[in-house]
């Protein structure tokens, strides 16, 4: 076999150097391209409707706002608080005549699942509203829809 010269096959080589620069340039191009309008659409919508767990926990905080107004509103009560975080059993307490503390579940309209609350859940604000005096409620706000129920019989009140 005869063997190749020196100088052919560095020739080959840089032929071959120079392709595969050209191919990884092109596809930077269009990777750059296809990022920034990538990019343009993410911006746009995260403008529009807000994900994740920030918007998760404004969404809850100003539901159980809502749900503390309405609540006071129809007691005739003093005044309404929301607690930290909704750590507790507990999420917001509203004072007047009688205390009531109340539980909100809360969940955007668009979602498909229910948003009851769970026997557990239930226990404990009958039990947190035992040791403080108060009456407990259940509320479940769906969307713009707000039901407002005394935890332990289950009746209406809003």
């Amino acid at each position: 076999m005869p063997r190749k010269s020196a100088t052919s096959r560095s020739t080959t080589s840089r032929s071959s150097t120079s392709t595969s620069r050209s191919t990884a340039s092109t596809s930077r191009s269009t990777a750059s391209r296809s990022t920034a309008s990538t990019s343009k659409s993410t911006a746009s919508a995260s403008r529009s409707a807000p994900t994740g767990k920030a918007s998760n926990y404004a969404y809850g905080r100003a539901k159980e706002t809502s749900v503390g107004k309405a609540v006071k509103a129809h007691v005739n009560g003093t005044s309404h608080s929301r607690s930290n975080g909704s750590r507790g059993p507990s999420d917001v307490t509203v004072f007047g005549k009688t205390k009531y503390d109340i539980q909100v579940k809360a969940s955007r309209a668009s979602t498909n699942g229910s948003n009851m609350c769970s026997s557990n859940d239930t226990a404990k604000i009958i039990a947190h509203s035992a040791k403080n005096g108060s009456t407990p409620l259940i509320a479940n706000v769906k969307g713009s829809v707000m039901s407002v129920h005394y935890a332990k019989s289950g009746k209406k009140m809003i």
